[in-house]
């Protein structure tokens, strides 16, 4: 049975990203992460906060009600504009099978074999190398170990760097590791009254801000 109203996993935020075995790197937009269930012929598009997305984005739900099977997928909506598709990064389930303990190297295979892509569905491509800038205005830089299984919550397993708008060099994944004084899964912690309000799992202020952010989405 497809698992419902799934919390993604999370990338930790670093500074600098190292060259690592076994790991891949895909650019990312800095869009709303989004969870799609699909299963026969319904479709359900929902945020990392589990606050749904289908009226604020009816293009995106009309081409996930095309595909036949049942079907999870985890991405993030990215708008250009008076435009947005869904880039989607990881297959959670697919035809009765729960994949989350799989290696991410096999169920992106998986998920690259899909006759699902499209206008609105876009499939994420990775690099194991260099990731050099394109046109597109990616603001991220997405690194997963590839054999790590899908655990909801923030992981080491998953990192995420920022990158720098001003630079026109080559983006590549440092060779070396560098100190920083950002730690992973660092950030300002709640006030006590926070804590109160958000007391079921350990929120930071970063955490409450992308809440916000997708309340406001779909007011």
């Amino acid at each position: 049975k497809m698992p419902r109203m799934v919390k993604p996993m999370l990338p930790t935020m670093l500074r600098d990203l190292p060259k690592r075995a076994h790991w891949i790197y895909e650019r990312a937009g800095g869009g709303l992460r989004a969870i799609a269930e699909v299963e026969n012929g319904v479709a359900h598009l929902y945020s990392k906060s589990l606050l749904p997305f289908e009226k604020k984005y009816p293009e995106i739900v009309r081409d996930l009600r095309i595909i036949k099977d049942s079907i999870q997928l985890d991405g993030e909506v990215v708008s250009l504009g008076s435009d947005c598709f869904y880039r989607v990064f990881d297959l959670l389930y697919f035809k009765g099978e729960d994949l989350r303990n799989l290696a991410l190297k096999e169920r992106k295979a998986r998920l690259s074999k899909l006759p699902i892509f499209g206008k609105m569905l876009k499939y994420s491509e990775h690099s194991k190398n260099i990731l050099q800038k394109s046109n597109e205005k990616e603001s991220f830089i997405l690194a997963r170990n590839e054999n790590s299984p899908y655990r909801a919550g923030i992981s080491s397993e998953w990192q995420k760097i920022k990158l720098d708008p001003s630079s026109d060099q080559e983006l590549s994944v440092a060779e070396k590791s560098r100190k920083s004084s950002f730690s992973p899964g660092s950030g300002l912690m709640l006030s006590h009254l926070d804590k109160i309000l958000w007391r079921r799992e350990r929120y930071t202020k970063g955490t409450m801000i992308d809440y916000y952010r997708e309340v406001s989405s779909i007011l």
